[in-house]
């Protein structure tokens, strides 16, 4: 988008809202939002509201997230897995599968326990490996490149107390 002038840049973002289906905002808004999201810092997060949509800049990319399909669902859902590949939360519109792997929890451990999915909460450190040192969850995101909307929607699944 850096390169077009900026008629073009704004009819390229308008035809890209209206393929996606989004009521397009008025011109002033649309300045507006591509104000914020052009000359915003590289580390800024940028996320602007429209209707029931956020339009997100993240790693030099844009997106849009339909807030439709995303889970509202506050507090802890509490569940014990008794061997199924997978579970549909539907609080959560969701599913969690289980795939076995010599790296994971033991199964015996995930059929003995109660399991808790919860939303993330400040300061969740992470240990990767018994040999590694633990991180906070938010430099693991960072690691893996995880735009900050959706480390905000992910579940949290807890074995007795622990993550």
């Amino acid at each position: 988008m850096n390169q077009l002038d900026s008629d073009r840049a704004t009819h390229l973002f308008r035809y890209w809202l209206s393929r996606n289906l989004v009521q397009l905002p008025s011109t002033s808004k649309i300045a507006e939002i591509q104000a914020q999201l052009w000359t915003a810092r590289d580390d800024a997060r940028v996320q602007i509201r429209h209707s029931h949509f956020s339009i997100c800049r993240y790693q030099h990319k844009i997106y849009l997230i339909d807030h439709q399909n995303v889970s509202s669902h506050q507090g802890e859902l509490s569940f014990i897995w008794n061997g199924e590949e997978s579970i549909y939360f539907p609080e959560l519109k969701g599913t969690l599968r289980f795939h076995p792997d010599e790296n994971g929890v033991a199964v015996n451990t995930l059929r003995e326990s109660m399991m808790v999915i919860r939303q993330r909460q400040a300061g969740e450190r992470l240990r990767l490996g018994k040999n590694r040192p633990s991180r906070d969850l938010k430099s693991h995101f960072q690691t893996a490149k995880i735009p900050f909307w959706q480390r905000e929607k992910l579940p949290y699944i807890y074995i007795e107390e622990q993550l």
